[in-house]
């Protein structure tokens, strides 16, 4: 089956991508309609990780606000991620356009992080693993080049009221450069309000302790630059 998505995320995941968005019923720049918000994974690949030729259209990943049609082959019918479809992998995804930053005001979304005060969610004990924040105020984020296994890597976080989120949001690494900083260098600047924040759980995760809960990241930030 064919639906046509308004993709808020292409965000990274372990080797590829995960990408997130909400179903267009009606696109139509007076009375544009949503429907759900839906989130394709392969299910052929760990964790339902899309490979990035997936994401790829025209030789261009799709990025936040981007309306592409892709073919599903049903209903994934995970307890833990409600938005999980799973991709047919015989037909290309289709690029159709792209909407204004304005049209995210006609997205469902809200000003709060519905997910409670704590850094984890026990799986299973909320309905939705996507939400949509619009920002009231400006938000720091911290960005700082680590070492890692095989070369340095930089990690971003956002502070959210008392939550500090990771951000996996490749776009945003990419615009701010953060991955021209060097190792063991830092960088620390702020959103604007009426920013746009894509939340997202993890899939459940099992620490060393035994301890297994779904962690939030922060998928997509699409910044308010007027």
């Amino acid at each position: 089956m064919k639906k046509t998505i308004l993709v808020l995320a292409n965000s990274l995941k372990k080797g590829g991508r995960c990408v997130a968005g909400i179903e267009i019923l009606k696109n139509d720049a007076e009375n544009m309609q949503f429907g759900k918000f839906i989130r394709p994974i392969d299910a052929t690949q760990p964790e339902g990780k899309l490979q990035i030729n997936t994401t790829t259209i025209n030789h261009r990943a799709v990025e936040s606000l981007d309306i592409v049609e892709i073919e599903f082959r049903g209903y994934a019918n995970d307890s833990n991620h409600l938005e999980d479809w799973i991709i047919d992998h015989s037909l290309r995804w289709k690029y159709l356009g792209s909407l204004l930053f304005e049209a995210l005001e006609h997205v469902p979304h809200s000003h709060e992080d519905p997910w409670g005060n704590t850094k984890s969610i026990i799986p299973g004990s909320v309905k939705a693993s996507l939400h949509l924040i619009k920002t009231t105020h400006r938000c720091k984020v911290h960005a700082k080049c680590e070492p890692g296994f095989y070369y340095p890597k930089v990690k971003s976080k956002i502070a959210l009221k008392n939550k500090i989120i990771n951000i996996t949001d490749p776009e945003f690494t990419k615009k701010h450069k953060l991955h021209e900083l060097k190792l063991d260098e830092h960088k620390d600047f702020e959103i604007a309000p009426s920013s746009f924040i894509l939340l997202s759980l993890t899939p459940p995760f099992t620490n060393n302790d035994g301890y297994t809960a779904q962690y939030r990241v922060v998928a997509a930030i699409i910044e308010n630059d007027a």
